[in-house]
């Protein structure tokens, strides 16, 4: 029983990281968009555009708390915006029906390019952990300090190809404002 258990917990795992939750999400954010269209949705007293906009900015705020370049913070500082950049990116995407057009549409691509720096660095930084973990019993130290000096140099050329999309984000307008 709890072998069964453990399996369908994965399960439900996978599947908010697939293709079809990702379907489902944008085939929701059509489906209001139209209904905003065809009557006068609200939400506390809020038109869905402000609502959306309300909710889109706290978690933008809370992506923006640490501005530094990707290089100045720490593995843990980036993991930290790597998850916050997640859950700014599902709000955008689950919203973006709302503003359709090529802003929205380049906003969400710079998201995603900044998010998959972010998720390349923290896999080096895993590699790099691995590397530690594996001692010198599995491993002769020549291809230890090879794999340690392979990993830190892939993660200084990863921040500097992050960097500039990080740059670039931090100075983009978002996309809900101003289109009220």
């Amino acid at each position: 029983p709890s072998h069964q258990l453990e399996q369908s917990t994965m399960d439900v795992g996978d599947l908010f990281h697939g293709r079809r939750y990702t379907r489902l999400i944008l085939e929701l954010s059509r489906w209001l968009a139209r209904k905003h269209a065809a009557i006068d949705a609200t939400a506390g007293g809020l038109s869905l555009p402000r609502f959306a906009a309300n909710q889109l900015d706290v978690t933008h705020a809370k992506l923006m708390v640490d501005t530094r370049p990707l290089s100045r913070m720490t593995a843990e500082d980036r993991h930290t915006l790597r998850k916050r950049g997640k859950k700014a990116r599902y709000a955008c995407e689950f919203f973006s029906g709302l503003w359709p057009g090529r802003q929205t549409r380049g906003y969400l691509k710079l998201m995603r390019r900044l998010q998959e720096s972010l998720g390349q660095i923290n896999d080096l930084i895993e590699a790099g952990q691995l590397n530690l973990l594996l001692g010198p019993d599995k491993l002769d130290d020549e291809l230890r300090f090879l794999i340690r000096d392979w990993s830190a140099d892939a993660i200084r050329q990863c921040n500097r190809v992050a960097q500039p999309a990080w740059r670039q984000f931090q100075h983009r307008e978002p996309f809900w404002r101003g289109n009220l």
